[in-house]
């Protein structure tokens, strides 16, 4: 499949970032929860004064967290309800285009431990998972510092742009090896586009659903409204298809769909796909008290071109919330059926603690479609994808060294990275035959390393460098080649 690439904006931090599925609402309250706040000081002031072991800022501070965890905890468990919680997110890292490593981090005994890393951004083809980064070449050592707060600080110094580090970092089976990585603008508008040589096709993914917060944070409503504009000046008209990625998007913040008459904001993804009829309600929303607010498109016609939609079970939120909008206009919808979420949620910020901003999200009502249906009444009418699935490969990860007649769980998704990058049928139930031996030894002689047939970690690093060409590069999407050849 030739393509060529016109834009591409993609999320990647150094830390996974903090994103729910809510509408901001403006309500600061002077007091939550007063009777529980005077429990926690009666409880970590009798402590202070009468335990045996010495209270710091770090222990009550964690107290405090978890007293405001188990509260919100309690009443999620008593309704069933797995969406009100309390979030945390660094108020610091909340930028457009902020500098970074271009990888996801955990912290297992406060070292940072790479999870995952950013198809072609700083990191490609250096970083794997697994990776434990010991400190940095010029003297700074995380596993003497042992501390996360003192650790993330060191990453933020770091991080400026064209800025060159040498990193110390042991692999998953204990090797050492300074990694050299210059930092480099990322970014997160979620919105990625792509124009298909010698077809009417065009492609917009889009990967979250930001809001607007200023120009230097711009969301996917306006990035989307940018990427559209430029895709419809270089030719998709009323000969053309789009097609609307939502796979793998988990929803995010309704506004990025509809910006309910704010000029402050930019125009919704609804509202720039779908024409306005005083009549039709594309989605509403239904609070505990009855409140229906209803959504419309804004377009004074149609668009001229066809739209299509693309979505798998974990499309979820706001993106079953477009997919839905579009398909009650009359556009199809391709993959598989969605996560099924038909409840929404807003939130109420509580505090922000070093750099930290808690808030606590909570179920405010569901989201209709249709003649007031949800969408657990009236599931979203999906036209099956006959193909592989991208989706059905979750993270790799090396536990050990892979050979013949063996069974291994992490060779599932490692054979499934391979059948869709060579387009093979080897078995994927993680037992090692002789035809996975001999395509190893292929994929080992293409790499230039040793050719045993064995999986080793050499091995798996390569074999990792494919699952993110499959993962991001759409040459090898096999599902959206699909439903592009529909429509070609």
């Amino acid at each position: 499949m030739e393509k060529k690439w016109i834009g591409l904006f993609f999320l990647a931090a150094i830390f996974l970032s903090f994103a729910a599925g809510f509408a901001i609402k403006d309500i600061f309250p002077d007091r939550l929860f007063s009777q529980g706040s005077d429990i926690y000081e009666t409880i970590t002031t009798a402590l202070e004064e009468h335990y045996y072991y010495n209270l710091d800022d770090t222990a009550t501070l964690e107290a405090y967290i978890a007293s405001m965890d188990a509260i919100v905890a309690s009443y999620g468990s008593y309704f069933n309800d797995p969406y009100t919680r309390i979030d945390a997110y660094n108020t610091s890292t909340l930028v457009n285009n902020q500098v970074g490593l271009g990888i996801y981090i955990d912290f297992v005994d406060n070292i940072p431990v790479v999870r995952h890393v950013i198809y072609d951004g700083p990191s490609y083809k250096k970083f794997y998972p697994g990776d434990q980064i010991l400190g940095i070449k010029d003297g700074i050592s995380f596993v003497e510092l042992n501390d996360i707060d003192a650790i993330t600080e060191i990453f933020r110094e770091q991080a400026f742009l064209d800025h060159t580090v040498t990193f110390e970092v042991k692999n998953a089976i204990g090797n050492v090896r300074d990694v050299t990585i210059t930092y480099d603008i990322l970014n997160d508008t979620n919105v990625t586009a792509h124009q298909f040589i010698n077809t009417n096709v065009s492609y917009i993914s889009i990967q979250q659903f930001n809001p607007y917060v200023d120009e230097n944070n711009i969301g996917t409503a306006q990035a989307f409204k940018e990427t559209l504009a430029y895709l419809e000046t270089q030719g998709l008209n009323d000969n053309g298809t789009l097609i609307i990625d939502l796979r793998n998007n988990p929803g995010g913040s309704l506004t990025a769909l509809h910006n309910q008459g704010n000029s402050s904001l930019p125009s919704g993804i609804i509202q720039q796909l779908l024409p306005y009829d005083a009549s039709v309600n594309y989605f509403s929303l239904i609070d505990n008290d009855g409140n229906m607010t209803h959504y419309k498109g804004g377009l004074a016609e149609p668009k001229p071109y066809e739209i299509v939609v693309l979505v798998n079970r974990f499309s979820a939120s706001a993106s079953e919330v477009l997919a839905a909008s579009l398909q009650s206009y009359g556009y199809a919808v391709y993959g598989e059926e969605t996560f099924g979420k038909y409840v929404y949620q807003n939130q109420i910020p509580l505090t922000e603690i070093n750099d930290t901003s808690y808030v606590l999200v909570y179920t405010e009502g569901i989201w209709t479609y249709k003649d007031q249906v949800t969408i657990q009444e009236d599931p979203i009418d999906i036209i099956l994808t006959p193909t592989d699935k991208i989706e059905d490969i979750v993270e790799l990860k090396y536990e050990t060294i892979m050979e013949k007649d063996q069974v291994y769980e992490p060779l599932k998704n490692m054979i499934r990275v391979i059948n869709l990058y060579y387009q093979l049928d080897l078995r994927t139930d993680g037992y090692f035959d002789s035809d996975i031996e001999n395509a190893i030894k292929d994929i080992q002689n293409l790499a230039t390393i040793q050719v045993s047939g064995i999986i080793d970690f050499e091995t798996f690093q390569y074999i990792y460098d494919l699952y993110l060409s499959v993962q991001y590069d759409i040459s090898y999407d096999r599902e959206l080649e699909y439903v592009v050849g529909r429509y070609s």
